[in-house]
């Protein structure tokens, strides 16, 4: 700009001077007006920097524009330079004031190591990992503000609950409960949670400790690690960025730590006191949210006892089968219809306290209410806090030899609607009321009862898995929790199904693969499918190839026909019915 200004008023400067016109040295020196323009820039980036430091420079002003402008740099030079000094000198007290703090605790502890007789080679190592933890830089924390003490007990739950809820309300039983009673909800979160920093080497608890507190992490890295001495299991988990509560059972049950969880770099973890938990629980609140958080627990508890081989030994991490929407769809009817209704008239006023609103109908509402009234389903909301309808499902998995090949439902055909195909394990939606291995007995004994004599359900290993769609009826995030039965056979018990006949006879290939099932007017198919089937066939792109893998098969009334007459007289006979197929 000092630049610009002599150049602007070369001409028309009220004393008829400017900067420029000035020699370099002497009188006899030619102006600088005359010099070239890199040496006129550079000698006014020299004079704005004079400005804001102590240092001298032989240009000054030659007339009122710049006079003005020289004082208004100057006043702000004044203002910036003595900002500069300020900063720095308390950055640099700042700083000699923590290197004074810790070398006085340095040597207090030299002192004392001195005093108490530690040999070097512990000594030395002492003094490291204080040395080192000293020099953590550790964040603030909530109790580590005065301020928020001034804050009314409203004003402060709001902050903790803001502070605390992207950890809190990843937890299933917490988004209801905040949504059933959110005051009460913001009382029991600040009366029990508090945050703590860890160093790198703590250890947060350690096999045989009675647990005291449930976690969320932060920020930071921590390592779970469970040996044969402490538990009937073994591993070591790294744990960073792990949005599940770590040691949720201490909540829920009377629980020992099994396994040791250890800080491998500086740690936020935000804690939940377990005792300060129960008595909010059971005090300060009102009768539906205790009335939930009791049967929570007793269903919780419930796994916790039942959990052993085959499946997983619970421990801190994980406790099989304890997913909320699990919970939920085993609790009580009259628990499951409250809080499906409470959800949506949730929906209906549009009003999520900052959650989103699932765009169902009013029409759709009203058929989603008679669903949940009926005991169909289940209204609970996601981690995104999205209105999700949970509909429990059972499947069975029969894997025929080293898994070779798989039992799956295929589709269905009737005269009316002709042949609609759909790859998928038998099973299929079940009460809520209704256990898996009871729904999946109703089909053993109806659909696939030439299986029922060569599978025992009681023996069967179990797998749970979750499928994720927008339900096309509702217009809702639906979650199909499916419990899956795995039973492993020896080889296809051929006499028990009626098998379909290939329309090729000459491919062998095609011999004893599908099988139908009489429904009414209705043949449900069946079919043994390789593992690389299976999974082709189960995908939405793929179905086309299902069809035609289906169309190789004679599908028709006289067929249809058939399969009811030979089902008829296998229920006659049992197994000492022969062998046949759909064409004979």
């Amino acid at each position: 700009m000092w630049y610009g200004i002599g150049v602007s008023f070369a001409d028309g400067a009220d004393t008829g001077q400017n900067w420029l016109s000035d020699p370099l040295r002497s009188p006899d020196d030619p102006s600088y007006a005359v010099i070239g323009p890199v040496f006129q820039y550079t000698s006014a980036y020299h004079w704005a920097i004079t400005q804001m430091t102590p240092g001298s420079m032989q240009v000054v002003p030659r007339n009122s524009a710049e006079r003005i402008f020289n004082n208004i740099v100057l006043i702000f030079g004044m203002l910036f330079f003595s900002s500069l000094i300020s900063s720095l000198s308390a950055t640099m007290v700042s700083f000699r004031m923590r290197r004074s703090g810790t070398a006085t605790k340095m040597s207090q502890l030299r002192r004392f190591l001195r005093q108490a007789h530690v040999g070097s080679s512990l000594s030395i190592s002492i003094q490291k990992q204080v040395r080192d933890r000293l020099t953590i830089k550790k964040p603030l924390l909530f109790t580590d503000v005065e301020a928020i003490e001034v804050l009314s007990k409203h004003m402060r739950y709001e902050l903790m609950f803001h502070v605390c809820r992207p950890h809190i309300l990843h937890n299933g039983l917490f988004r209801i409960l905040q949504i059933l009673d959110n005051d009460n909800f913001k009382q029991v979160l600040a009366s029990c949670i508090n945050f703590t920093f860890a160093s790198p080497g703590d250890f947060v608890f350690r096999p045989g400790e009675i647990a005291t507190h449930a976690y969320y992490i932060d920020s930071g890295l921590l390592r779970y690690v469970q040996t044969r001495r402490s538990s009937n299991d073994e591993g070591v988990w790294d744990l960073v960025d792990h949005k599940d509560m770590i040691c949720e059972v201490a909540l829920w049950t009377e629980w020992s730590h099994v396994g040791a969880l250890k800080v491998i770099r500086p740690t936020v973890l935000m804690s939940i006191d377990v005792k300060k938990h129960e008595l909010c629980l059971s005090s300060n609140v009102c009768g539906l949210f205790r009335e939930l958080a009791s049967e929570y627990s007793q269903l919780y508890h419930q796994r916790v006892v039942s959990a052993r081989p085959p499946q997983a030994w619970p421990n801190d991490i994980f406790v099989r089968a304890t997913n909320f929407s699990e919970i939920l769809l085993s609790s009580s009817l009259n628990m499951r219809e409250i809080i499906g209704l409470v959800l949506c008239t949730s929906l209906e006023k549009q009003n999520f306290s900052g959650f989103h609103f699932s765009g169902a109908s009013e029409l759709e509402l009203d058929e989603l209410r008679k669903e949940i009234s009926a005991h169909k389903c289940v209204l609970t909301l996601n981690a995104n806090g999205e209105t999700q309808r949970l509909v429990a499902v059972s499947a069975l998995k029969v894997v025929i030899g080293e898994g070779a090949l798989i039992l799956a439902k295929v589709g269905n055909w009737s005269l009316e609607a002709d042949l609609r195909v759909s790859c998928k394990l038998p099973g299929g939606k079940r009460t809520l009321d209704e256990s898996p291995a009871a729904s999946l007995e109703k089909l053993l004994s109806g659909e696939l009862r030439g299986l029922q004599k060569h599978i025992d359900l009681t023996q069967a290993a179990t797998s749970d898995d979750e499928e994720n769609m927008i339900s096309e009826t509702f217009s809702v995030q639906s979650t199909y929790v499916r419990t899956i039965y795995h039973c492993d056979l020896e080889e296809i018990p051929r006499d028990s199904f009626m098998w379909l006949e290939a329309t090729d006879c000459q491919d062998r290939g095609l011999l004893d693969k599908v099988f139908a099932v009489s429904r009414g007017d209705k043949l449900l198919l069946y079919a043994f499918l390789t593992q690389s089937e299976f999974m082709r066939f189960c995908k939405q792109d793929d179905r086309r190839d299902l069809e035609l893998f289906l169309h190789k098969y004679r599908l028709d009334a006289f067929v249809a026909r058939r399969v009811a007459e030979w089902e008829q007289s296998f229920d006659r006979h049992g197994h000492d019915s022969k062998q046949s197929n759909a064409n004979d």
